[in-house]
């Protein structure tokens, strides 16, 4: 389990995390057990501010564009609105074998708040074993806990958690980044 340090993530919501980790390994044809279940974060509606939202939705729609005609190889076959695999990419909520956590999380090249893209990217578009699914989680944003504290700052991390996330898919396209053949597969 990947949890954010603030206990932002409802951990009631683990044993349907468990769950849905089961099923999706059970659905699979291949014999290990290598997935990977991320949260979809579920607010009440008088909690998560209008401006959240925006930037929230901004960012997905962003992510979103930016791998759009990567090369999948994971068999995942939910409908999910991304080629990552999920529709919420910066959930801080995790669930994976721990054989799948060794494998995405070694050697990442983004080492702040944008390396969540760069895990999602590993199991969906360069391991072929790797499936990826989502549940939800309930969340409430804890006060003091956040990325940043204005507005402003929202803007200007997200500008550069987007440059992070560009940069990425742009050296791994080009070969500069990489996972060894031997962690693919």
């Amino acid at each position: 389990l990947v949890a954010d340090a603030d206990g932002s993530g409802d951990i009631s919501s683990l044993n349907d995390m468990i769950h849905s980790l089961e099923c999706l390994l059970e659905s699979s044809s291949s014999t290990d057990d290598m997935a990977i279940i991320v949260g979809k974060r579920q607010y009440s509606q008088s909690k998560k501010s209008p401006l959240r939202s925006i930037l929230s939705w901004g960012f997905r729609t962003c992510v979103s564009a930016l791998f759009i005609g990567a090369a999948t190889t994971s068999s995942n076959d939910n409908n999910n609105t991304s080629t990552l695999g999920v529709t919420d990419t910066q959930c801080g909520f995790k669930l994976m074998s721990a054989e799948t956590g060794k494998l995405l999380y070694r050697q990442l090249n983004l080492k702040r708040w944008s390396h969540d893209v760069e895990v999602l990217y590993r199991a969906s578009c360069l391991c072929s074993n790797v499936r990826v699914g989502e549940c939800s989680v309930n969340w409430v944003d804890k006060d003091g806990s956040k990325l940043v504290s204005s507005g402003k700052d929202a803007v200007v991390m997200s500008a550069v958690m987007l440059g992070e996330i560009g940069k990425m898919r742009l050296l791994y396209a080009l070969g500069a980044w990489k996972m060894s053949s031997s962690e693919k597969e």
